[in-house]
């Protein structure tokens, strides 16, 4: 599970261990495209992963 206050690369980190998809070829985009400097101003922002 990710956490609000989980970083970039915690995230990342996550994803490669439970997806298996490397750093370099993970995108993480909001949910209406906007980089994460954005979602990351909004309390219920979302993520595509």
């Amino acid at each position: 599970m990710v956490n609000p206050n989980d970083t970039i690369g915690t995230i990342k980190a996550y994803i490669q261990e439970e997806r298996g998809i490397s750093f370099k070829k993970q995108r993480i985009l909001s949910k209406n495209g906007e980089d994460l400097s954005d979602v990351q101003k909004h309390r219920d922002s979302s993520l595509i992963l």
